[in-house]
């Protein structure tokens, strides 16, 4: 009997330090380098930035010049008749034309905007504007998952705090209802005093209770925050260092304005609205493009005698484009 009691206490003392090993420690920094590492509005916000700098790059492309090639073989059906015609007065027929039926293309043309009344200089310009703005909300982001991770962190070491204050009072209570009822059975204290005591320890039960609550939920939104299974026991390590510097209101009012992404992100994006404005009016304007074209083809429509042989001819000119309100 006395080994299976000795060997129950061994199980559970093993449980305990195994459990107690399985704890992790972290510090303000590590958590949140874990957070900055795997949280998903961060991850949200990079693909964000992507974009924008895809979409830049994409506007910035329609300033480069057009270019297109194609090529093709085409055969027509043998029922399309020849160019022909009979001479007057006879009854003979010449055939003027003969239809080429195995026709081939290559060709190659380029496009090149001239003046589009700023249109695209300001597209380039609000998407500009945009990816700006698109990493200044990361960097915002960034902050404030920062900040968050702190604050949960440091909301979970209070709640540490107030457990153990908790169980020590709990044991202080604890003492004094043992001595109550000890004085009570002496006829040296009353009744009412007893249930006095009997109230005060449940209440200080009760604030223990939502003190486990409370760790419990530190727990669960801290390792939701850096990343980590919700059911990992985390533990803050280190103690609270006070800063004890001291500093001016104004001086902080204005470092903080300077320094918020968010207000930054803010006014790149109304520039961004302004310049996508501006776009929008050189819509008025007309937009004038140099054109190219490289053909070689059998038969070249410019050599109407000579169908069945491959020839080269280039094009240059330009073109104009006027949406008219």
């Amino acid at each position: 009997m006395k080994k299976g009691i000795w060997l129950l206490v061994i199980v559970l003392a093993f449980s305990a330090v195994r459990a107690r090993a399985q704890v992790r420690e972290l510090t303000p920094d590590e958590s949140v380098r874990l957070g900055l590492a795997h949280n998903a509005r961060l991850q949200a916000a990079s693909a964000d930035v992507r974009a924008a700098g895809a979409a830049l790059r994409q506007v910035r492309a329609t300033r480069l010049p057009l270019i297109r090639t194609q090529a093709g073989y085409t055969r027509l059906s043998s029922n399309i008749p020849n160019v022909a015609f009979t001479l007057p007065g006879t009854d003979s027929t010449f055939t003027f034309q003969s239809v080429q039926l195995n026709r081939y293309l290559a060709e190659a043309s380029i496009e090149q905007a001239l003046f589009t009344g700023s249109r695209l200089h300001n597209q380039v310009r609000a998407a500009e504007h945009d990816e700006r703005a698109a990493e200044l909300r990361a960097q915002q982001e960034n902050a404030d998952v920062a900040y968050d991770i702190r604050r949960v962190y440091w909301e979970l070491y209070r709640a540490l705090a107030v457990r153990t204050s908790l169980r020590a009072a709990l044991e202080r209570v604890d003492a004094h209802l043992t001595d109550v009822r000890t004085r009570l059975r002496e006829g040296a204290a009353l009744r009412r005093d007893l249930l006095a005591a009997q109230t005060r320890r449940s209440e200080v039960q009760l604030e223990r209770v939502e003190a486990e609550n409370a760790v419990r939920v530190g727990q669960l939104e801290l390792n939701r925050l850096i990343g980590l299974p919700l059911d990992t026991p985390v533990q803050p390590a280190g103690g609270v260092v006070i800063d004890t510097t001291s500093f001016d209101l104004d001086t902080l009012t204005a470092a903080a304005s300077a320094q918020q992404p968010q207000l930054a992100a803010l006014n790149e994006a109304v520039a961004a609205l302004r310049a996508q404005v501006r776009a929008s009016e050189g819509e008025r304007w007309p937009q004038l493009d140099l054109v190219g074209r490289y053909t070689y083809a059998r038969p070249n429509q410019y050599f109407f005698m000579e169908q069945d042989r491959f020839h080269h001819t280039w094009e240059l000119g330009f073109s104009t484009r006027w949406s008219l309100p």
